[in-house]
């Protein structure tokens, strides 16, 4: 007789590896900017930050109107500043990692419903429950990181020009999708998990 197939394969070895193979990179990352004293960076934060901006003419030094002392030109059209204080740091962060955070998490959550669907069953209110939190969590994630990155990306083109353009959301339409489209699946899990009790219940 033939071995009936695990029904949660692929997706299960595919979120643990999603998960654990970043998370030790980035384990791995951070031991060696140990190592070398900080000289690797992470999330951009040892790398110049620039802005778009208008040359006053072509052909001489660039100097760009309303920019912040320190900056420098580095083509016609940008302004870009090497030295990060503490607030163009924090700004930097928040425009980078809502993104991450967002995806980690949907790993996290992804491998964890498989482990936990393996071992309380596919039909079962539990499991029910971390498909709606995993929805919920792509369908939020996918509105607010967006949004705090770009208002972030604003807030740090604000230290290098005077008049920084804001630049809109990019919201993925795929991930809202797919989080709505889990939460409607999780529902059906729980009326389908229902309907289970009760028929066992009048056997």
């Amino acid at each position: 007789m033939a071995k009936e197939r695990d029904p949660l394969q692929p997706i299960a070895s595919a979120a643990y590896m999603l998960f654990w193979f970043p998370a030790i990179l980035i384990g791995l990352a951070l031991a060696a900017t140990i190592l070398h004293k900080g000289d690797l960076s992470y999330f951009g934060l040892n790398r110049p930050i620039c802005v778009d901006g208008q040359a006053s003419r072509p052909g001489i030094d660039v100097t760009f109107p309303g920019a912040r002392p320190g900056t420098y030109g580095v083509t016609l059209q940008r302004v870009c500043d090497e030295s990060l204080d503490a607030g163009q740091t924090f700004w930097v962060l928040i425009g980078r990692i809502p993104g991450f955070v967002l995806t980690m998490g949907a790993f996290f959550l992804l491998w964890r419903l498989t482990v936990h669907a393996a071992k309380d069953g596919i039909y079962a209110s539990p499991v029910a429950g971390r498909v709606r939190f995993l929805g919920w969590w792509l369908t939020a994630g996918a509105v607010i990181a967006p949004v705090a990155e770009s208002f972030a990306n604003f807030r740090r083109d604000g230290t290098l020009v005077d008049e920084p353009t804001w630049q809109g959301p990019d919201i993925s339409l795929p991930i809202l999708l797919t989080g709505l489209g889990l939460i409607t699946f999780a529902r059906i899990m729980r009326i389908g998990v229902r309907m289970s009790q009760d028929l066992e219940g009048t056997v």
